[in-house]
């Protein structure tokens, strides 16, 4: 299963304390990846011509411009920005789910609302990655914000996230862990089998 990842960083325009500044510069960077990401799936050497489609609580799709007409792209998609930074995965095969986080963004005393026992006790992971690989997990199943985040569980072996555990259901998945920058964490999780 072939995984694309790339990622992006912008700079606010104006006021970097403006929340609408600071949201532009998070969309132009998850454009950016995006565009990155679909273009090295698709073997094009620079950033593909490419539209966003959003909607709350659903993986953004991305419209590819090719003679004239803006077409479907053939890929899942998954997007994750935040302070002008953004990442963005994609796979031709199952589904995926992308998240962005700052290394430091999440106290170890805060972990246990988001890992349950079993988790914190086989994660060899900062509490940072901890949370990034259970919001990408979380995109990658299409969850909603109404899903308690303990209904969800990762699993770990030999210090690897290997599965998830939803409504009763395992998938097997395949995670990665990367420092885009210094005191960044990306995590990626991509579905083994198509959902």
């Amino acid at each position: 299963m072939p995984i694309h990842i790339a990622v992006a960083r912008t700079t606010p325009t104006l006021d970097t304390d403006s929340p609408r500044c600071r949201s532009a510069a998070d969309r132009r960077a998850a454009r950016l990846a995006a565009r990155r990401a679909v273009a090295a799936a698709l073997g094009m050497r620079k950033a593909a011509p490419l539209a966003l489609v959003s909607t709350p609580d659903r993986a953004p799709h991305a419209l590819l411009r090719r003679g004239g007409a803006w077409r479907p792209v053939p890929l899942a998609l998954s997007v994750a920005h935040t302070d002008a930074h953004a990442a963005a995965a994609v796979t031709a095969t199952g589904r995926i789910g992308v998240d962005l986080e700052r290394a430091r963004g999440v106290l170890p005393a805060h972990v246990r609302y988001f890992l349950c026992d079993a988790e914190r006790a086989s994660a060899p992971v900062a509490p940072a990655a901890g949370w990034a690989l259970k919001e990408a997990a979380w995109k990658a199943l299409g969850l909603t914000r109404d899903v308690p985040f303990h209904a969800l569980t990762l699993r770990f072996e030999r210090g690897r996230l290997i599965a998830l555990r939803y409504a009763g259901r395992d998938h097997h998945v395949r995670a990665i862990l990367r420092i885009p920058w210094p005191g960044w964490i990306l995590a990626v999780v991509a579905l083994a089998e198509a959902a």
